[in-house]
């Protein structure tokens, strides 16, 4: 499922700098979009904070009608100390940081993985499945409320309303926003109200009714609404138990959580389907001009951070082979070609870059799952498909490819207490 771009964590060019409890405005003259982006700011600036969220929301057409609550929690502390839970129809999980290690907790499977948090890279690549869904959400959350204000270039000021969150009322400026009043507009028409605290200038409440293709490029439009409450604290005294996890007793340790349909959808060992493959500049690649050769097919999107840190990677690669006979090949899941190809010019690459539109996703097998290394090799024959691949395997893999490939083998570990010379 491709995510629309509004649902998606966009950079903030610009976050207002000047909180609108301190202005000698009345705050009765003060616009709709200066309320918006106050309150925006609270969350910028908070050294530390814990948010807590419900979102219950209704998607509907005449053949259907769903409804689903998520209920997250994200909170983060100075030295790298942070909690992210969430709890959904689709799974519940956890993710806990205690400054040293990382523990993540499947909670319905049971399992859960330690990863010291000097070797954890937050933008590496990683495959988001069912049962973290929700913690991925709670991990924007923070993030979401500081660049809500960023998104919008005019909003409308409604007359104050109260709200009430477990027994208690919170008086609170309204503010409307709707697409034509975002800075960049969606495909998609979409009506949202948000409460905003008076005393605390916090978010506590979300409404959007909303009308569009939830699947880009589906042809089936639906409704959805959706209301969100929200509780939070920032800068504000945090108990150090948020911050540990201690494993329940019939809890198991795993190395690394075994992704339901994506490990099953691996070519590994399979004869590659044959591709149409169309380069952003309208230019054919035909399937037997790849014939005998070994190929690197790179699966990405704009809008995935971890893929787009791995052009690097990719790059670095091109110019370790370019003496060499691997053809490497870019296949982005943009929601159109020009997003890619821009950035890739912009950044100076120059792999051809194939736009899927659907027909590739559904040539092998129909998971759109990203980012996604395939490795083909002269034969035809898949040899590497990893999500979110890790770079030794995947080098380890090209340099079976032929004796020309071998200097790309990772060199080994040095056995624990062995010194390594600098010299």
């Amino acid at each position: 499922m491709r995510i629309p771009s509004l649902l998606r964590l966009t950079a903030l060019s610009l976050i207002y700098a000047t909180s609108f409890a301190h202005s000698s405005t009345p705050s009765s003259q003060i616009s709709g979009l200066d309320l918006l982006k106050g309150a925006s700011q609270h969350y910028a600036d908070a050294k530390s904070y814990d948010i807590k969220a419900v979102e219950e929301r209704t998607d509907s057409n005449e053949l259907l009608r769903n409804w689903q609550k998520v209920i997250i929690e994200a909170a983060e502390a100075p030295n790298h100390r942070y909690h992210y839970e969430g709890r959904s129809a689709w799974g519940n999980a956890l993710r806990v940081s205690d400054g040293m290690d990382i523990w993540t907790f499947h909670i319905n499977q049971r399992v859960y993985t330690r990863t010291a948090l000097k070797g954890w890279d937050p933008d590496a690549p990683r495959t988001v499945d069912s049962e973290e869904e929700s913690v991925f959400r709670a991990e924007g959350l923070r993030r979401e409320l500081a660049e809500l204000g960023g998104l919008y270039k005019s909003a409308a000021r409604l007359p104050d309303d109260d709200v009430e969150i477990n027994g208690r009322m919170f008086a609170c400026y309204v503010v409307r926003v709707r697409q034509f009043d975002m800075k960049r507009s969606p495909d998609f028409t979409f009506d949202k109200t948000i409460w905003i605290e008076k005393t605390t200038e916090r978010i506590v409440k979300t409404s959007e009714h909303g009308y569009g293709a939830i699947i880009l490029g589906s042809p089936v439009p639906q409704t959805w609404d959706t209301t969100t409450y929200v509780l939070t604290t920032l800068d504000h005294s945090i108990a150090d138990s948020l911050f540990t996890f201690v494993p329940p007793a019939n809890a198991k340790l795993v190395d690394k959580f075994r992704t339901p349909g994506y490990d099953d959808l691996s070519l590994e060992g399979q004869v590659m389907p044959k591709l149409k493959l169309v380069t952003g500049d309208g230019r054919t690649i035909s399937w037997e001009s790849l014939h005998g050769k070994p190929v690197l097919f790179d699966f990405w999107a704009t809008w995935c951070a971890g893929c787009v840190k791995g052009l690097e990677k990719l790059f670095a690669l091109q110019q370790a082979t370019k003496n060499n006979d691997l053809v490497i090949v870019a296949i982005d899941q943009d929601e159109e070609a020009k997003n890619a190809t821009d950035l890739l010019a912009k950044k100076g690459y120059t792999w051809p870059n194939v736009h899927d539109d659907g027909e590739i996703t559904k040539a092998l097998g129909g998971a759109n799952r990203i980012p996604r290394t395939i490795l083909v090799n002269r034969d035809g024959r898949v040899i590497y498909d990893k999500t979110a691949p890790d770079e030794a395997p995947l080098l380890k893999a090209i340099a079976s490819l032929g004796s020309e490939y071998a200097p790309l083998a990772p060199k080994p570990e040095p056995p624990c207490g062995t010194e390594v010379s600098s010299k």
